[in-house]
C-alpha cells in the first residue's frame, strides 16, 4: 500500500507503509495527518488506517470524575431532606463546579459532566427553595407554640379552680379573697399563678374575680392577662368550664 499525505498544509509521498510509520515514530507525520491510497473513496486521518494501529498508542481510559459522583449524591441527599439539606447543597455546589472545571481540562481523560451538573441543578434547586420553605415553617411553628401556651395556660386556670373550690369547702362556701391565700393550704406553691402566655415568668399572670361557690355559673372566676396571638383569652368560669375566648 502506496499513502499520499497531507501534512501542514503540504501533501507528500506516495509512501510506504514502513516510511510512514518511520515518520510516525520521528515525528515527522501525526497521527491526525490526512491520507490517501489507491481504491480509497476519501481522505482520511493516518489513525484510521487499520495497517498502521500498531504505530499509535492505545487511548488512555477514561475516568469518571470522583468529584463528579459525590455533587450527584450530596444533591440527590440536599434535595431528600429539604430545609436541611442546605447542609449538603452547597458541596455539592462546590463539588459539580470543580468537577466540570476539571473535566474541561482533561482533554478527554476524565469524564462524568452530566453527574455533575444534576448535582448542580439539585444543589441549586435546594438552595433556592430554603427561603420558601422556611417563610411556609415559622408560622407554623409559631402558631404551633402558641397553641401549646395556651393549653398549659389553661391547665395551669384549672387547677386554680379546683384548689378554690376546694377552699369554699372549707369557708362556707366562699372563694378566697386573692389567690395567696390558696398557698401552701391548698397549692404548694405560686407556680401556677405563672400564665404561659405572658413573658414575666415571676408575677401572676391571671386576673381572678373571686366572689362564692353559689355563684352564676357562668361567671369568670379567672382569665389570663395576656392572650394568644389569635387575641384569645383563657377563662375559666365558676363551674369549672375552661375556654379561649377571643377578644372583640
Amino acid at each position: 500500500m502506496q499513502l499520499h499525505v497531507h501534512h501542514n498544509g503540504q501533501q507528500s509521498g506516495p509512501f510506504s507503509l514502513e516510511e510512514v510509520r518511520s515518520k510516525l515514530a520521528d515525528g515527522t507525520l501525526q497521527a491526525t495527518d490526512l491520507s490517501w491510497h489507491e481504491g480509497a473513496a476519501d481522505w482520511q486521518p493516518l489513525a484510521s488506517i487499520q495497517e498502521l494501529a500498531e504505530s499509535f498508542p492505545p487511548p488512555p481510559a477514561v475516568k469518571t470524575s470522583g468529584l463528579s459522583i459525590a455533587s450527584l449524591i450530596l444533591g440527590i441527599v440536599s434535595l431528600i431532606t429539604c430545609v436541611f439539606g442546605v447542609l449538603t447543597a452547597i458541596p455539592a455546589v462546590i463539588c459539580g463546579h470543580i468537577s466540570l472545571s476539571r473535566i474541561k481540562k482533561s482533554g478527554g481523560a476524565l469524564s462524568g459532566s452530566g453527574m455533575a451538573i444534576a448535582g448542580l441543578v439539585m444543589g441549586y434547586l435546594v438552595i433556592a427553595m430554603i427561603p420558601i420553605l422556611a417563610a411556609l415553617a415559622v408560622p407554623a411553628m409559631v402558631a404551633a407554640r402558641d397553641k401549646a401556651q395556651a393549653m398549659q395556660s389553661m391547665n395551669n386556670a384549672r387547677q386554680i379552680h379546683m384548689a378554690c373550690m376546694q377552699y369554699a369547702m372549707d369557708n362556707d362556701g366562699k372563694f378566697p379573697q386573692n389567690l395567696d391565700q390558696l398557698v401552701p393550704s391548698y397549692l404548694p406553691n405560686r407556680r401556677l399563678f405563672v400564665c404561659p402566655l405572658s413573658g414575666n415568668k415571676t408575677s401572676t399572670g391571671y386576673e381572678y374575680f373571686g366572689g362564692k361557690e353559689s355563684d352564676p355559673a357562668d361567671k369568670i372566676l379567672l382569665q389570663s392577662k395576656a392572650t394568644t396571638k389569635r387575641h384569645e383569652r383563657v377563662i375559666v368560669r365558676v363551674d369549672g368550664s375552661a375556654q379561649l375566648k377571643r377578644e372583640k
